[in-house]
């Protein structure tokens, strides 16, 4: 029989805040209020690992960042951002979802044969996947997986789970397989088509630092047909921004040292 970890702190939790409201309603209240806010860091804070092992940037001694693109393949989008890529001669990693890979089998098959890195982020984007059991959350990944491999032959080492969302009990799920969960230290605002280039361009270029992992979007979740102009327009300057910063971009696998692939 498997522990449910996500089952297991919630309860010792709800315990010690009964018996401290035994005591004290105030303490018992704070207490809560300060283990719902830290609950809320762990789980969406690409920086606190306290429910697994993470990777959110690579070694901070060397002057290499990492280019990565969620959500894809997504038609057009992806091809325009591998056009650019391809034209700058420089390399980046797809987290692809398993549904989309299906659906575009020939980009996927581009990004490969361009020197490009895939990653799994899921098979549908799905919103609450980090609160599924074990079992559940295996069978996305799994299913997100076959697509994948079917079109690649590749089974992708590297994950990140949709909006970067942890929890104790997918963090097992994974590790028990061998994947490695990816999120980032510089994350835009390029999902929404609202954020134009210059608010895209700062945020990278204020933030950037050694082994930066940069977030950013070809696609949006599973919608059809969703603008992403914002970011094919400052890509360019996104890749001529950290050269002239003196940051050569790499591949994700050199740099944070791990197979790319099992």
């Amino acid at each position: 029989m498997r522990l449910n970890y996500n089952f297991i702190l919630l309860l010792a939790c709800l315990i010690a805040i009964f018996f401290l409201f035994l005591f004290s309603k105030l303490i018992s209240a704070v207490f809560a209020v300060v283990f719902l806010i830290f609950w809320i860091l762990a789980t969406a804070s690409p920086k606190i690992h306290i429910f697994g092992a993470v990777i959110n940037h690579g070694s901070r001694k060397s002057k290499k960042v990492a280019l990565t693109f969620d959500d894809g393949p997504y038609g057009s989008a992806s091809e325009k951002i591998l056009d650019i890529l391809k034209e700058k001669n420089a390399k980046a990693t797809f987290f692809v979802l398993g549904n989309n890979a299906g659906k575009y089998p020939r980009i996927l098959k581009r990004m490969t044969a361009e020197g490009h890195l895939v990653g799994n982020h899921s098979l549908d984007h799905s919103s609450l996947l980090f609160l599924k059991s074990r079992k559940n959350y295996l069978k996305n990944m799994t299913a997100s997986e076959e697509n994948i491999f079917s079109v690649l032959g590749k089974r992708p080492r590297f994950f990140r789970p949709p909006w970067g969302l942890k929890y104790p009990e997918m963090m097992a799920a994974l590790e028990s397989k061998g994947y490695l969960v990816i999120l980032w230290d510089i994350i835009t605002l390029d999902p929404f088509s609202w954020a134009g280039k210059k608010i895209i361009l700062r945020k990278i270029m204020n933030n950037l630092r050694p082994g930066s992992i940069i977030a950013l979007h070809d696609g949006r979740d599973t919608k059809i047909d969703y603008p992403r102009n914002n970011i094919i327009e400052a890509l360019p300057e996104i890749i001529d921004g950290i050269r002239a910063k003196g940051f050569e971009i790499a591949p994700l696998d050199q740099l944070i040292g791990e197979k790319a692939y099992f």
